[in-house]
């Protein structure tokens, strides 16, 4: 089952996996509109553990945490921007009135812009520098 000549670091294995899941958390999150955030970011731990323990090199174990949180970090505007639509939904669906119908879907839709547009910044940023970082690594 286990290689003893083969020396995994497992500082680096959680600390990788933790940072991924901690950036699968928000997807989990905006998708989810906050319910099962927790149990999402239990399972995207234990299942970067996994992936990161399969990886033999220490190269490749940082190579394929870096790109992973890269690529989240990346899709990190379109969690917010389907999770803006479903909040703003969910605001529209708990009132009768039109007028109040017609201020939430206004007050969801600014809401929503920033949250997407803080989304992009944050994502964009940490998507770049964990695709730099990854590069790094695998040369």
């Amino acid at each position: 089952f286990m290689d003893k000549s083969i020396k995994r670091p497992w500082i680096r294995i959680l600390t990788g996996s933790l940072l991924v899941a901690l950036i699968a958390m928000f997807h989990i999150n905006f998708l989810t509109l906050g319910n099962g955030t927790w149990w999402g970011f239990l399972v995207s731990l234990i299942f970067m553990i996994y992936l990161s323990w399969k990886k033999v090199q220490k190269e490749s174990i940082k190579h394929f945490q870096c790109k992973t949180a890269s690529i989240l970090s990346f899709l990190l505007p379109i969690s917010a921007i389907i999770y803006s639509i479903a909040f703003t939904e969910t605001m529209v669906a708990k009132t009768n009135s039109g007028a109040a119908q017609t201020g939430n879907a206004i007050g969801g839709f600014i809401g929503g812009g920033i949250v997407t547009v803080f989304a992009f910044i944050i994502g964009i940023s940490l998507g770049i520098v964990f695709h730099l970082l990854s590069k790094k690594s695998h040369k």
